[in-house]
């Protein structure tokens, strides 16, 4: 009988290889980003609105909009496609779109540019969401699984949460998500799993 082979171990740039619990701390930073950004803006539509000399209500609604509705309509699209391809490329290419989305976002000025910007910041963040789930179960064991789901959803959800405490900042200092995106970047390599399913 053949022995069981198993994945090779994740890892992070420039530092071997990385743990399942250091790959969940990595996927939940990137997933906290995704779901800041689908609620943050609420609490800063009265600045942004000062900022574009009060356009009209229906254009500036679409700043919210935008986001939601292609992170949404993108999700299973990027699920597929994250089954297909290395999951550790997909998601640090939905962190490299999300983080330059964000300094765009950051330098608008159009409510028609920040709209734009923001709907590709969402493209970025519905190709984290799912390629950072599959990370996670090629991973772990799977007595392990469950519990790194409860965890990393728990993540998404006081991250959602939070957005409008957080957005209290958001427009005032609007280098923050950049430069946390930048930041992820630097220090991740994702896990080099392809076609690892539970």
């Amino acid at each position: 009988m053949a022995p069981e082979t198993t994945a090779p171990a994740p890892r992070i740039f420039g530092r071997g290889n990385a743990t399942p619990n250091q790959t969940l701390a990595i996927v939940c930073i990137g997933v906290m980003l995704a779901n800041l950004d689908l609620f943050i803006v609420n609490i800063a539509l009265p600045d942004i609105a000062r900022d574009f000399r009060h356009p009209a209500l229906d254009d500036l609604s679409w700043v919210l909009n935008a986001y939601a509705i292609v992170y949404a309509a993108l999700l299973v699209f990027f699920g597929r496609l994250a089954d297909r391809y290395r999951r550790d490329r997909s998601f640090l290419l939905g962190v490299a779109l999300f983080t330059a989305a964000s300094a765009a976002c950051a330098s608008a000025d159009s409510v028609a540019a920040l709209v734009a910007f923001r709907a590709i910041q969402a493209g970025g963040a519905a190709l984290m969401t799912p390629t950072s789930i599959g990370l996670l179960l090629a991973s772990f064991p799977p007595e392990g699984r469950a519990s790194a789901v409860r965890k990393w959803a728990a993540i998404g959800g006081l991250a959602g949460a939070m957005a409008p405490l957080v957005g209290i900042e958001g427009r005032s200092d609007p280098r923050t998500r950049p430069a946390a995106g930048a930041d992820h970047l630097t220090v991740i390599r994702g896990p080099r799993h392809r076609h690892v399913h539970p």
